[in-house]
């Protein structure tokens, strides 16, 4: 099945375009290719998006591979930027993959472009699949950061190192703190969430032995001296790694 691929080309020789081309074609890609050859013109192709695939020579007359692909580096972008080049030195050709090129071919040896390119566009739409799910999560993570922020109910999530990794709003607002006085701080050593009464100590322990929900009402005697009675419920969340 042919595949289209808008093709951007940094070359100088329209011949060795035409070449690259026809050798793409034998393996079956349609290309509609666009030419540049200076830097201003690099970056210009690609403020117009839609690439599917970069290929550039090494040497052009005005800059070169080492220039062009720090301006592609500066997009962001996930698709495969290879070298073709008439005669490139190992050592700088492992120097430009270390930059952030996906392969090299010597002009010489067109006869593998095909397959370099199938494989690349394969990485790439991994990388891209990859980068979505990881925007996704951290879209959801936020979503529900935002939920669990402004809900009513207040909330203090303490690890099993007994230090709090979390305390939402309204748990903030209740004990007239700033999420910088709560989390990280260990749970007892916070002395206003220590209960009047004693009733923490129960609570911890059904958490870390029976792992179990528990409920019980507390006096809380906040910095200011003013004991207030709260109703908390404390129950053990279970990840992962158990």
């Amino acid at each position: 099945m042919e595949k289209k691929l808008k093709t951007l080309f940094i070359e100088d020789s329209e011949m060795d375009t035409a070449l690259i081309i026809r050798e793409l074609e034998k393996g079956g890609f349609i290309i509609e290719p666009t030419r540049v050859e200076t830097a201003q013109d690099l970056r210009a192709a690609l403020n117009e998006g839609g690439w599917d695939l970069v290929l550039s020579d090494y040497s052009l007359p005005q800059f070169d591979a080492g220039a062009a692909l720090k301006i592609f580096m500066e997009t962001g972008l996930e698709i495969p930027f290879i070298i073709i080049s008439q005669a490139i030195g190992e050592e700088t050709a492992v120097a430009l993959m270390k930059a952030g090129a996906h392969d090299y071919l010597m002009k010489d040896k067109l006869a593998k472009l095909s397959a370099v390119v199938e494989r690349e566009l394969a990485d790439a739409e991994k990388r891209n699949a990859a980068l979505k799910t990881e925007l996704s999560l951290v879209e959801n993570r936020a979503f529900l950061d935002s939920i669990i922020e402004n809900q009513i109910s207040s909330l203090i999530v303490v690890g099993s190192d007994e230090k709090i990794a979390l305390a939402n709003g309204a748990a903030r607002k209740i004990f007239g703190v700033s999420k910088i006085a709560l989390v990280g701080q260990s749970y007892s050593a916070v002395p206003f969430l220590s209960p009047v009464n004693g009733e923490n100590d129960a609570l911890m322990l059904a958490l870390k032995k029976a792992r179990r929900t528990e409920s019980a009402e507390c006096d809380f005697k906040l910095d200011n001296g003013t004991v207030i009675r709260l109703k908390i419920s404390a129950a053990p969340i279970i990840g992962i790694d158990g």
